[in-house]
C-alpha cells in the first residue's frame, strides 16, 4: 500500500476473552517491515462467567456491535479502509454489527470495511458443555445464550450476512459487498469446523484448537502468515465519496446521451464534458476513440440542426455508449446512468418530435419505474414521478425541457 495511506485492522476477541488475547498476533504484525502500512486495534467488550457487581450486567450481542459501531466510527475513525479480525463469539458481534448497520439503511458506511477474518466463530452454535452451560447460567447470561446451536438470533443474522454482504453486488443504503476468508481450528473442540466455516465461500482450517489457533509465536505460524496475505490481497475500495462521484458521473453521462443534440459538435463543451464522464465511469481512451470516430463520421453526413434527424444520426453513437456503459457497472450504477437518460430524452423528444414518436411514452415509463428503485429524497421522487405525468400538448412540451433541467440540478446537488 503505496504512500501515507494506513489501514486500520480491528481485533474483536471472544466469549471470557480480551483484547489482550490478540497480542502475540498485534506484535507479529508491528515487527513486520512489510505490514509498516497497518494499525492494530483491539476492541473489548464486558464478558466473562459471574458478573462483578449485582448492578452491572453483560452486555448482549446486540449492545456489543452498537459499541463496536461506536467504536470503528471514533477510535477508528480515520482510518479509510479497514480490515476486521475476529475470534470466537467476535464473529458474531460483528456479523451482528454490519445486519444492524444494513436494517438501519447505513450500508454506504460499511464501504470502508475491506475483508472480515473469521476465527472459529461459532455460526451455528457450540455444544461443548451445552447442559452444563445451561445449567450454570439459565437465561442470565445473554452472551452465553447466543452460543447455543440453533439460535434464531444468529441464524438470521446470518442469513442477512450471506444475502446483503457476501453474495451483494453494489454499494447501497442496505447492501455492501464484503468478502467474508472463515477458518476452522484443525484440533478446536469448542467450535466443530461445520460450525465454524458454516455456509460462506470462502472457507478453510488452520492449525490448532480454540485457543492456540491464536497463539502466533514465530511470524512461520500459519495464523499470521495467513493474515498477512489477507492483508495483502486485500481488495480497494474506494470510500463513500468516491462512490458517489462515481454515481454522479454515470448520471451526467446518461443526461448527454438522453439529451442527443449535446453530442452534436465534437468540439464543443458538452460533448468534452461528455467524454470526461465516461472518463470517470472507466472506459478507456481505446473504448472512447471509437466513438469520437462514428461521431465524426455521422457529422459530415448529417446537417447540424436540431430535431428528429438529430435522434437518427446520433443513433449509432448512444447505442454504443450505452452497450459500453452497461458492460462495465453494476445493475445499481446503470440505473442512475438510465436516469439520467431517460429524464433528458423525455424532454428532448418532446420539444422536437412530439406528439408522432413513441419514445417519449416508453421513456416515461421507465422513469417512473427508475424514481421507485433508485434511492433518492422522498421529495425529488415526487417531483420525478409529477414530471412523468405532465400532459401533451399544452404545457408539457414547452415545460419539460426546463423541469428536466431542474431536476438534473437537483439530482446533482444530491450526489
Amino acid at each position: 500500500m503505496a504512500g501515507d495511506v494506513r489501514l486500520g485492522v480491528v481485533m474483536v476477541h471472544g466469549l471470557f476473552s480480551g483484547p489482550e488475547v490478540w497480542g502475540p498476533l498485534q506484535r507479529l504484525v508491528k515487527q513486520d517491515p512489510e505490514l509498516g502500512f497497518v494499525d492494530v486495534l483491539t476492541f473489548g467488550y464486558e464478558t466473562g462467567v459471574q458478573r462483578l457487581s449485582p448492578l452491572r450486567v453483560f452486555p448482549s450481542i446486540d449492545t456489543i456491535a452498537d459499541s463496536l459501531r461506536e467504536y470503528l466510527a471514533t477510535e477508528a475513525g480515520k482510518y479509510e479502509q479497514l480490515v476486521l479480525v475476529t475470534h470466537s463469539q467476535g464473529g458474531l458481534v460483528v456479523q451482528r454489527y454490519l445486519a444492524r448497520m444494513l436494517h438501519d439503511g447505513r450500508g454506504q458506511e460499511l464501504a470502508r470495511i475491506q475483508r472480515v477474518v473469521m476465527l472459529a466463530c461459532p455460526n451455528n452454535g457450540s455444544e461443548l458443555f451445552l447442559s452444563l452451560r445451561k445449567r450454570a447460567f439459565g437465561s442470565r447470561h445473554p452472551q452465553e445464550k447466543e452460543l447455543r446451536p440453533l439460535n434464531d438470533r444468529v441464524t438470521g443474522t446470518l442469513r442477512t450476512i450471506m444475502r446483503d454482504v457476501v453474495t451483494a453486488r453494489t454499494v447501497t443504503d442496505r447492501t455492501c459487498p464484503i468478502p467474508f476468508s472463515v477458518y476452522a481450528g484443525t484440533e478446536d473442540g469448542v467450535v466443530r469446523p461445520e460450525s465454524a466455516q458454516a455456509v460462506f465461500p470462502e472457507v478453510a482450517a488452520l492449525p490448532g484448537d480454540h485457543s492456540s489457533i491464536l497463539k502466533a509465536q514465530s511470524s512461520d505460524h500459519r495464523t499470521f502468515t495467513t493474515l498477512k496475505r489477507l492483508l495483502f490481497v486485500n481488495p480497494v475500495r474506494p470510500p463513500t465519496a468516491m462512490i458517489r462521484n462515481r454515481l454522479l458521473c454515470l448520471f451526467k453521462a446518461g443526461c448527454s446521451v438522453g439529451d442527443a443534440t449535446a453530442l452534436q459538435l465534437a468540439k464543443s463543451e458538452p460533448f468534452r464534458e461528455f467524454l470526461d464522464s465516461l472518463r470517470a465511469i472507466g472506459l478507456s481512451e481505446g473504448e472512447i476513440e471509437p466513438l469520437r470516430d462514428i461521431r465524426n463520421q455521422l457529422e459530415q453526413n448529417e446537417s447540424r440542426g436540431t430535431g428528429r434527424g438529430v435522434l437518427v444520426a446520433y443513433a449509432e453513437v448512444l447505442a454504443r455508449v450505452i452497450g459500453l456503459v452497461g458492460k462495465r457497472t453494476s445493475t445499481e450504477e446503470f440505473r442512475w446512468f438510465n436516469l439520467g437518460k431517460s429524464l433528458q430524452s423525455i424532454a428532448l423528444v418532446a420539444a422536437t418530435a412530439w406528439p408522432d414518436d413513441p419514445e417519449i411514452e416508453d421513456a416515461r415509463s421507465e422513469l417512473f419505474y427508475l424514481s421507485d428503485v433508485v434511492d433518492m429524497p422522498s421529495g425529488l421522487r415526487a417531483d420525478v414521478k409529477t414530471y412523468c405525468q405532465l400532459e401533451l400538448p399544452t404545457s408539457g412540451r414547452m415545460e419539460m425541457p426546463k423541469e428536466a433541467q431542474r431536476l438534473s440540478n437537483a439530482f446533482c446537488t444530491v450526489l
